[in-house]
Parts: C-alpha cells; structure tokens; sequence
C-alpha cells in the first residue's frame, strides 16, 4: 500500500520531534525543575493509562493475561527492573517492555549532560 511506504520511518521521526520539544521545555529551567515539570506533567497520565489498562485485563484478559492488584500498586513506581524484576510478572504485560524501552532511551539521550556527545549502545 503506497500510503504506508515510509511507515518505517514514524518512530524515529518521534523520537526526532520528541527530542525537539524536551530540548525547548528544559530551556531556561534547572535540571531539578525540569525534572519536577515533566514528572508532574507525565504522572498523572501514567497512572490514569495503568489504571485503564489494569480495569481492561481484568475484564479482557483471562485467559492469557492476568493482572492483580499488587502488579498494578508496584507500577506506581514506574520501575522495570531491580528489586521489582525479582517480584514474578511485577509489571503489567502491555505497560512493561514501553516503559522498559523508553525509559533505555530516556536516560541515554535525555538526561545527557553533554547532548552533543555520541551514543554507544
């Protein structure tokens, strides 16, 4: 299909555009205030998201995909790995590789002191 040629392309240009709007939210604030900014910015929708993803596996889940209350109350803390990755199946299914993913990124590219500087992977 010729509309979805360059398809390929829809996820970098994210992440292009992406880089572009954090670069110009941070300008002018401390690496704390900015911090504060995003997270209060970022939470409530997180929540709100894995709360509606939570109510939906319940719902639609079973039998493949499960989710307990305990799965839902450890995602408030927005951690994929550590001392929750030792809690078995501790993130939600759909929420945990996206986190997981693009908080890789986040921390490779956003929180750079030298955004200049070349990533290694």
């Amino acid at each position: 299909m010729p509309v979805a040629k360059y398809g390929f392309l829809g996820v970098p240009a994210f992440f292009v555009i992406s880089g572009f709007v954090i670069a110009y939210s941070a300008e002018g604030r401390t690496a704390v205030g900015f911090a504060i900014a995003r997270f209060s910015r970022l939470y409530p929708n997180f929540v709100f998201c894995m709360t509606l993803t939570f109510l939906a596996l319940l719902v639609w889940g079973p039998p493949h995909f499960e989710a307990t209350p305990s799965q839902w109350f450890a995602n408030l803390f927005i951690h994929g790995g550590g001392a929750w990755s030792a809690l078995h199946g501790c993130g939600l299914p759909a929420q945990r590789w996206t986190r997981e993913f693009l908080t890789g990124r986040a921390v490779r590219f956003g929180c750079s002191s030298r955004p200049h500087a070349p990533v290694r992977s």
